[in-house]
């Protein structure tokens, strides 16, 4: 019968156009789970002693709605308020705090009925809860070297009630490569996009920013609570590889085996596959070229590498091999030759082909030195191809017949380009013959400064031989 009287009193009060206007209300009470939470009018006038408040949720129609109430003085505390509000009054001023707050709590529509000041309605307990899970999107989709690339992370509040969600800003952060940055510390070429850093925009995709990867997390403005991370983007974009170099030898000897090994600083993306062109232009595959038994011919010059993948081919290197060869025999000598000391002109020539070119000396069988006042050589050269053709000719050093008698024997072309040993000719045997006159054909000159008894001995001994 008490509580009828006094909503009936309220209700004459409104009626009767005696309701004052509250000077402040609650509002929106933004909490966290375990905070008190105080619902506070304020009025412009005094608040009177025998104006005894009545707080509910919902209506004031039910008394299961009915939480705190004064009646004469005495405070009763009603419902899921039971044992656990508390009235603040003042002057000015009344509510209650509802302590420990849970999302049972969380309810708009908290009212206070104030006789002699009239009712308010618009108290709303809302409670922070963690936010979704942000999803985070790219544009555009598939990404190029040197484009501009932004990502947007999406959320929305699970704070309680529902409905009250609207006007709720969301703030962002991110991780780079799991690092969280902010504005002050952000990578070149990255900034975000609006005061609640919701976008993060990367100008001009580099090479370099491949494989990085970004996450997000979300929190509600006022809030201490962070939603669980967004999957990553991982920024993968396709590209040319990158240069080359190659590894191996650089000089080797015909019939030698060589092995090059071809390295990149990128193999691009996709990666490519590395390529090899010989100096025929033939092609091979991998990243080691192994060539078996060397000749000049075939694989003396340039070999080319490079990886290659379907958006371009990466920058070549080049690699000269030279493939040297132990001189070759290309004119041999005669087993034997004879010649006349008295003989004007004489020549004899060997050749030897080889890569570098070689060097031709003459020597006798026991490698000893043709004497230089009997004999001279001299050399020439031209081209074959990638090898060169040496040929030596010896010939009279000078008109002395007297001094050539007894100076021919075994003797050899020695050919050296400093590869492995140096290679030797057919072994000649010069026969140097002396050449005289009967005694009847000779004048008494001759006979006198005893040509003829030379020429017999020399020709007795030639013959001997």
């Amino acid at each position: 019968m008490v509580s009828f009287k006094v909503l009936l009193l309220i209700s004459v009060c409104v009626h009767s156009g005696h309701t004052q206007v509250f000077e402040s209300t609650p509002g929106l009470v933004k909490v966290h789970e375990g905070d008190d939470a105080d619902l506070i009018w304020t009025t412009r006038e005094e608040i009177y002693p025998w104006a005894e408040p009545e707080f509910f949720h919902t209506s004031v129609g039910f008394l299961n709605n009915r939480l705190v109430e004064v009646i004469f003085g005495f405070v009763i505390i009603r419902n899921e308020c039971y044992d656990r509000c508390v009235l603040l009054n003042g002057t000015h001023s009344s509510g209650i705090r509802i302590p420990n707050i849970t999302t049972a709590d969380a309810k708009s529509k908290y009212i206070i009925v104030l006789p002699y000041h009239g009712q308010n309605d618009d108290a709303v307990i809302y409670v922070y809860q963690k936010p979704k899970k942000p999803q985070l999107t790219s544009d555009p989709d598939d990404v190029e070297e040197g484009d501009y690339l932004r990502l947007t992370c999406t959320s929305s509040s699970s704070s309680l009630p529902e409905g009250n969600r609207s006007d709720v800003t969301m703030n962002y952060k991110w991780a780079i490569n799991n690092q969280y940055v902010d504005s002050r510390d952000l990578p070149d070429r990255h900034s975000f996009v609006g005061a609640n850093h919701k976008m993060l925009m990367i100008s001009g995709i580099l090479r370099e920013d491949f494989g990085f990867s970004y996450k997000c997390i979300s929190q509600e403005n006022g809030s201490r609570l962070q939603s669980d991370a967004s999957e990553f983007y991982v920024l993968d974009f396709s590209y040319a590889p990158g240069g080359v170099s190659i590894q191996g030898e650089s000089v080797v000897v015909a019939g030698d085996d060589v092995t090059f090994a071809c390295s990149a600083e990128d193999h691009g993306n996709p990666l490519g596959i590395f390529k090899w062109k010989n100096p025929h232009g033939g092609r091979a595959f991998g990243a080691t070229l192994t060539i078996d038994n060397l000749t000049v011919d075939d694989d003396d010059g340039d070999y080319e590498c490079y990886v290659e993948n379907y958006v371009a081919q990466g920058a070549s290197a080049i690699h000269t091999l030279s493939v040297n060869g132990t001189p070759s025999v290309e004119q041999d000598l005669d087993s034997e030759k004879s010649v006349f000391n008295t003989d004007e002109s004489f020549s004899v020539s060997c050749a030897f082909r080889a890569k570098p070119t070689a060097s031709v000396v003459w020597k006798r069988k026991d490698d000893s030195a043709l004497p230089s006042n009997v004999f001279s050589t001299s050399s020439t050269e031209k081209s074959d191809g990638k090898f060169t053709i040496t040929t030596s000719t010896l010939t009279w050093s000078g008109t002395n017949a007297d001094a050539r008698r007894g100076k021919g024997g075994k003797m050899f072309c020695e050919a050296d380009n400093g590869i492995r040993d140096p290679v030797q000719s057919n072994t000649m045997d010069l026969a140097i013959q002396c050449m005289y006159l009967p005694c009847n054909n000779l004048s008494f000159g001759l006979i006198k400064s005893g040509f003829i008894t030379r020429c017999s001995k020399l020709a007795d001994s030639n013959t001997r031989r």
